[in-house]
């Protein structure tokens, strides 16, 4: 793990590695997560970049959540609670 910056509610922002690969960019790949713009402004440019991308990828060949025609952000979700 690698920690980044403390969220507003006080919870611990990080990179998580599974056996050296980089957890949220592989859910990102799979389609399986969008990218935590709040934080990602934060992170080193190559991070930045490498997040974006994949997430933009798995959105263009719409895999995972990409798949359903209006997916809902998380963020957007819980307002909406």
């Amino acid at each position: 793990m690698k920690p980044h910056a403390i969220d507003r509610y006080g919870r611990l922002v990080a990179m998580v590695y599974v056996e050296d690969a980089d957890a949220g960019l592989e859910m990102l790949k799979a389609g399986m997560a969008w990218p935590y713009y709040r934080y990602l402004g934060e992170a080193p440019a190559d991070v930045h970049y490498r997040y974006l991308a994949a997430g933009e990828l798995a959105k263009g060949q719409r895999i995972g959540l990409w798949a359903d025609s209006a997916p809902v952000p998380p963020w957007e979700w819980r307002r909406g609670q």
